[in-house]
C-alpha cells in the first residue's frame, strides 16, 4: 500500500524518472507497470494479484541470488537465527554470536571458516563442522526447498476487509498516476 503511495509520489514530482536506476529497482518497476497498465477498471483483483505474485517472486529470486553468492564467499560466517524466538531474542543472540566470535584468535576464526564437509565429498558429521559450516549446510539445503515455494498470504486474503482497503487504495493510485478523476 505504501509502494504504491511513494510511487505515485516520486513519479508525479518527478523524481522518478521512467528510464532512471532506481525506476528499474525491485518493487518501483512492478508498481510502475502496475500503475501505468492500459485500460485499468475498478476492483481489478486480477491486475491487483498479478502485481502482487510479480513483486514477490521477483524479490524471492533475487533473495535466492544473493544467498547463492554469499554461500560461494568462503570469508562470510553464517550465524544461525532461530525464527520461532521473538524478534527482540532473535537479534540479542545474532550479537551475542558475533561478539564472541569477534574474540577469537586467527587460528580459530580459521577453523570456523573451515567448510571442509560441505562439498558431499566428505564423511563429515554434521555435527563436527564448525557453526558457520554448519548454518551454511542448513541454508543450502533450505535453498533446495524453495525451487518449489509457493507463496501463502496471511494477511492479505482476498475478500477480507483489508485486502478491500488496499485495493481502493490501489484504484486511487491508479487514478492519480494516470491522470483520471477515479477509476
Amino acid at each position: 500500500q505504501g509502494l504504491l503511495n511513494e510511487t505515485v509520489d516520486l513519479s508525479l514530482a518527478g523524481d522518478l524518472p521512467p528510464d532512471g536506476q532506481p525506476a528499474r529497482a525491485i518493487g518501483y518497476r512492478q508498481a510502475l507497470d502496475y500503475l501505468q497498465r492500459e485500460d485499468p477498471k475498478p476492483n481489478d483483483v486480477d491486475a491487483f494479484m498479478e502485481f502482487i505474485n510479480i513483486f514477490a517472486a521477483t524479490t524471492r529470486q533475487y533473495a535466492k541470488k544473493q544467498m547463492q553468492w554469499f554461500r560461494r564467499e568462503k570469508d562470510y560466517i553464517f550465524i544461525p537465527v532461530n525464527i520461532e524466538n521473538n524478534a527482540h531474542d532473535r537479534v540479542e543472540d545474532a550479537a551475542d554470536l558475533v561478539m564472541n566470535m569477534s574474540l577469537l584468535t586467527r587460528d580459530e576464526y580459521e577453523e570456523e571458516l573451515d567448510l571442509n564437509g560441505l562439498d558431499g565429498t566428505s564423511n563429515v558429521n554434521d555435527a563436527d563442522l564448525p557453526l558457520s559450516a554448519r548454518t551454511r549446510k542448513i541454508n543450502a539445503d533450505q535453498a533446495k526447498g524453495m525451487k518449489f515455494f509457493l507463496s501463502k498470504r496471511h494477511v492479505l486474503l482476498e475478500g477480507s476487509e483489508e485486502f478491500e482497503g488496499v485495493l481502493k487504495n490501489a484504484d486511487d493510485c491508479t487514478a492519480r498516476m494516470q491522470g483520471l478523476q477515479s477509476l
